[in-house]
């Protein structure tokens, strides 16, 4: 009995994969490929702005530690200026 309508459910899922599928569901499977692909593609976007502002962000902070780096160097520079000048103010006053 078991194989009775074990080979009927066989001939029956044969004859359903067979027919073509309707207007409906064409639609559907084509739409939702739509949407996968758009979503893809979103992502793809989301991905590369993401790398991007990252690349911008380390690029930012190498110029800032460079500045930084840049103002260390030149305290003595200042330092040495501004007691320059103290020392051209003090001259002044005496002369």
């Amino acid at each position: 009995m078991f194989r009775r309508i074990s080979k009927a459910l066989h001939r029956l899922y044969d004859d359903v994969s067979n027919e073509p599928l309707s207007e409906r569901w064409v639609d559907l499977i084509n739409r939702l490929n739509e949407s996968e692909q758009r979503a893809a593609e979103a992502r793809a976007r989301v991905q590369f702005a993401d790398q991007s502002s990252r690349a911008c962000v380390e690029q930012s902070r190498r110029s800032l530690a460079d500045l930084q780096q840049s103002i260390k160097d030149a305290e003595p520079q200042i330092q040495r200026t501004r007691e320059l000048f103290a020392q051209a103010r003090r001259d002044k006053k005496s002369n």
